[in-house]
């Protein structure tokens, strides 16, 4: 599934745990019914800045929802391939140093709840 903006409630920083609300990004509730009801293996959208949102990607039952604002890799392998996620990440310490440089750029005080991204080179 593609859509420009994400499930309510599921990548959208309102009732994902992130503790940050940000009504002009909120997510589509007909979107969380569609996630719910038909469990896409893939949803990618867009929308919500990556500040703002716990995480990137989020696994909701069996699907992957996947911030895809700004660049990411999506690697689609074919029916019966082994595949051990269907969006791959960078090493932590890559990944790590990503968020860190998000969070500080979005004004997040340290600890606090901020974005993990796969391409460091992002702002």
């Amino acid at each position: 599934m593609l859509s420009h903006a994400p499930p309510r409630g599921v990548g959208d920083g309102d009732g994902d745990g992130s503790g940050i609300e940000d009504p002009y990004h909120e997510g589509f509730t007909a979107y969380r019914w569609l996630l719910d009801g038909f469990k896409p293996p893939l949803w990618l959208h867009g929308h919500v800045h990556p500040a703002s949102v716990e995480s990137w990607r989020i696994d909701h039952g069996p699907s992957q929802v996947v911030n895809v604002t700004g660049a990411v890799l999506v690697e689609i392998e074919p029916p019966g391939a082994a595949v051990s996620s269907a969006v791959e990440t960078l090493p932590a310490s890559t990944a790590d140093a990503a968020h860190e440089s998000h969070r500080a750029a979005a004004g997040l005080p340290d600890g606090a709840a901020g974005p993990v991204h796969p391409d460091p080179g992002r702002s």
